[in-house]
């Protein structure tokens, strides 16, 4: 709008007030505004895509888990469909061994150089021996069990838990077994401390470590150790 004055008897026309010019603080706000929101959707994409990816890899870790105890299942079938036989005395082939091995290094992690480890991808335990680190032994494990169609694989390996192989009645050697006890009361649940009970007999059981191994999705393994005894 343009103002008028009158000045001695003559009308003149104001100049228009000037424009202030703008400092432009209004777009650097609004930029700052946009990468602190950009910044942090990015955060939220990858917190949402970690968090997908720990729960997706506890899903795998829990599928080769319950097909361990599939495969745990098998080497105890076959130990109990061969109980009280003189198979059970000597090595057989299949992943059953008639004695423990005191230094067994299943996982491969051990530095030991008297360590027993398990031969489980077929290449003469090259995984164990990675990085120059020796080992005593490399076992064979039984052969490989498919589960689920294939996409779960697992071996096992069979302890006796004896010092050596051989007949536990004849040879000497040194077994873990359970043990029975007899005790003689007139009253049941009773424990009298003024006689002693008779010593326990030592039972003709014994007992086996089935230790197993389980490969699924995303190279997600575990292992499970199990003992039992018939």
């Amino acid at each position: 709008m343009r103002q008028r004055t009158f000045l001695s008897g003559i009308w003149r026309h104001a100049a228009p007030r000037a424009r202030q010019a703008q400092q432009g603080m209004t777009l650097i706000f609004a930029l700052i505004t946009m990468l602190a929101l950009s910044m942090a959707a990015v955060a939220l994409i990858r917190s949402v895509d970690t968090g997908a990816g720990i729960l997706g890899n506890l899903s795998f870790k829990r599928d080769t888990l319950l097909a361990a105890d599939t495969a745990m299942r098998t080497g105890v079938a076959w130990v109990a469909a061969r109980s009280g036989n003189v198979e059970l005395q000597t090595d057989q082939p299949g992943g059953y061994y008639a004695s423990y091995f005191a230094r067994f290094d299943p996982v491969g992690h051990s530095k030991d150089p008297q360590r027993t480890a398990v031969d489980w991808d077929g290449d003469n335990c090259a995984a164990a021996k990675a990085n120059g680190v020796a080992i005593a032994a490399c076992i064979v494990p039984s052969d490989v069990i498919n589960l689920r169609g294939g996409a779960l694989k697992a071996r096992y390996v069979i302890e006796r838990l004896c010092d050596k192989p051989g007949n536990m009645l004849t040879t000497a050697m040194i077994c873990t077994k359970p043990m029975v006890t007899i005790v003689n009361s007139m009253v049941k649940g009773e424990i009298s401390y003024q006689s002693a009970p008779p010593p326990g007999a030592p039972a003709l059981q014994q007992f086996f470590r089935v230790t197993v191994r389980t490969q699924g999705a995303r190279n997600s393994t575990s292992f499970t150790e199990t003992i039992v005894h018939f």
